[in-house]
């Protein structure tokens, strides 16, 4: 009988955690914005959360992103590779000084979570579920994937899960900071791609945006999901005196 009530406990949890993770999330997550000096680190692909905690830390205080982004002609589709630097020395300082003050689980079969760190061990955050199973699409959402004001530059970020909830995540950022890339880029050339066919040679035009900026402290305001079709959402912003290029003027 204690078995069997073991095995019930165990899967009333499991249901309990995989329907919690799927549907809402703390507050601190949501609106990041709203706890500073905090930073979110994603459990994924083998790496553990305060291996990411720590990369995110040294690139949104100060990095280097440099990439391309390809459009084509008669295709809706892009391609873009895009890096990010940072100095070593700031991984260096960073490195096992980060301390998790709250977490939530995302993937129980994969045993993925999403955790919350801060420099201060001390730092106390009572969390606050929201669940978004019925929630409208936020304002901020419908706007375009970039956009400024007198301060900052804003990018929108979105993708759709194919899988990994933690890597939609994680993809959805660097997505709204490579939005802010490409809509800033002034160095703009076209190329001509040789489409080979049986019948003869056609040529695709394509745009390649070279893309090189240094940006100082990176602020992620918001994330929202589309619990229905699987959309992942992360608005961003950076002071326009935050960012610097040698393709702006």
């Amino acid at each position: 009988m204690e078995v069997i009530n073991k095995l019930v406990l165990m899967i009333v949890i499991f249901t309990t955690v995989n329907l919690f993770g799927i549907s809402s999330y703390p507050d601190w997550f949501l609106f990041p914005v709203s706890y500073p000096k905090t930073i979110v680190g994603y459990s994924y692909g083998g790496y553990s959360a305060v291996i990411d905690a720590e990369r995110n830390y040294c690139v949104y205080n100060r990095c280097i992103a440099n990439g391309t982004l390809y459009r084509f002609q008669n295709y809706d589709k892009k391609n873009s590779e895009y890096f990010y630097y940072f100095s070593p020395d700031s991984l260096k300082k960073v490195k096992g000084k980060l301390y998790v003050v709250s977490s939530f689980l995302t993937n129980v079969i994969n045993n993925e979570y999403i955790k919350l760190f801060s420099k201060n061990k001390n730092n106390k955050i009572v969390s606050r579920y929201i669940n978004l199973k019925n929630s409208t699409i936020p304002k901020w959402v419908k706007k375009k994937p970039f956009y400024h004001d007198k301060y900052y530059y804003y990018g929108i970020g979105e993708y759709q899960s194919r899988g990994s909830e933690n890597d939609a995540w994680k993809t959805a950022g660097e997505q709204a900071i490579f939005e802010i890339m490409t809509n800033l880029a002034i160095n703009f050339y076209s190329v001509n791609i040789l489409d080979v066919t049986e019948k003869d040679d056609n040529y695709e035009k394509a745009t390649a945006i070279k893309v090189k900026y240094k940006f100082n402290n990176i602020q992620i305001q918001k994330r929202w999901v589309d619990l229905n079709k699987h959309y992942y959402y992360v608005l961003i912003r950076i002071k326009k005196e935050d960012v610097f290029s040698p393709f702006m003027n």
